[in-house]
């Protein structure tokens, strides 16, 4: 798993706590424009984690 494109799913609008934590093959992730919330450490130890992109300007209301 290196890459990961969630912008196909526009309904997606939460992200719950720790949901990729420890992938550390994880290097780029793309977000919905939909996404309303990110939960806690939601990116905890993806140590080759260098690009997140979000397609349009989110609309995150909460961060945890």
């Amino acid at each position: 798993m290196n890459n990961i494109d969630l912008s196909k799913y526009n309904s997606l609008e939460t992200i719950g706590n720790y949901a990729f934590a420890r992938c550390k093959n994880l290097d780029k992730i793309t977000l919905p424009s939909s996404l309303k919330e990110l939960g806690m450490l939601v990116f905890y130890q993806c140590v080759n984690l260098k690009e997140i992109v979000f397609n349009s300007l989110p609309n995150i209301s909460k961060l945890l």
